[in-house]
């Protein structure tokens, strides 16, 4: 049998070890699937394919730089918006909270992706790993805190906080069943549904414009994904232990 040069062997592990971080499956959706809804808001509905890869397939890589001028969230943004989960719905963000709307928009543009700030968050719903990456608490990925000169400025991609509110009998991510708010964030939804009441432009009104312009259907259902994402483990453990040491 050919003898692998211990070079080669480094360079296939680590494709392997980064096939299998890129291709893991975080998201959690309450009805026990793993992929954002079909009916996205602010225009970006018909980038299911990205929402479903950046958001739920990946943990490094983010929707280019821009592509959130592409999409109508200039002429959504209320004062101030609610931005829930593209998966569960839960409450992620809302803004602007303490600036106006040409500011907020002003930054993200500058920046290239929605940029939120501490006081525009949903603290209760977001994690922080080290290192900066965020990620809701149905494991969402959902961007990076890049921190300037006024502090956290948390950076994120819009196709992973476009979800529909949880309140909607019609958000569907795999099955006509509505999506339930935990137990636990019961009173986040309160506290939304207030803002949601004052504001003059709202994600409860963007979701009626969405649904009446964007036709709903069945996402792909995950059965034996987990499986898949085993295999590669698996398989990598395998060629380590058959190679030998590097």
């Amino acid at each position: 049998m050919a003898t692998i040069p211990p070079t080669l062997k480094t360079y296939i592990l680590c494709a392997a070890l980064i096939i299998y971080h890129t291709s893991a499956l975080p998201c959690k959706a309450p009805d026990g699937s793993g992929e954002p809804m079909r009916d996205l808001l602010f225009g970006t509905a018909s980038a299911w394919d990205t929402a479903s890869h950046i958001c739920c397939h990946n943990t490094y890589y983010a929707e280019y730089s821009g592509y959130w001028e592409t999409t109508s969230l200039r002429s959504d943004l209320g004062s101030p918006t609610i931005f829930y989960d593209s998966v569960c719905s839960v409450p992620l963000f809302r803004a602007p909270v303490g600036r106006s709307a040409e500011e907020f928009l002003r930054e993200s543009q500058s920046h290239g992706w929605p940029s939120f700030r501490p006081s525009e968050m949903f603290k209760e719903n977001v994690i922080i790993h080290q290192g900066g990456r965020l990620e809701s608490v149905c494991g969402t990925h959902l961007g990076h805190n890049l921190p300037d000169a006024q502090g956290d400025r948390f950076c994120v991609d819009l196709v992973c906080i476009a979800g529909q509110p949880p309140s909607s009998s019609k958000v569907q991510a795999h099955t006509s069943a509505p999506i339930a708010t935990s137990q636990s964030s019961a009173s986040t939804a309160t506290e939304v549904a207030a803002m949601s009441n004052s504001s003059t432009t709202t994600a409860s009104g963007l979701r009626d414009k969405q649904l009446a312009a964007t036709p709903q259907s069945a996402a792909t259902p995950l059965q034996g994904t987990y499986f898949v994402h085993l295999g590669y483990f698996s398989l990598s453990l395998l060629l380590m232990a058959a190679w030998g040491p590097i």
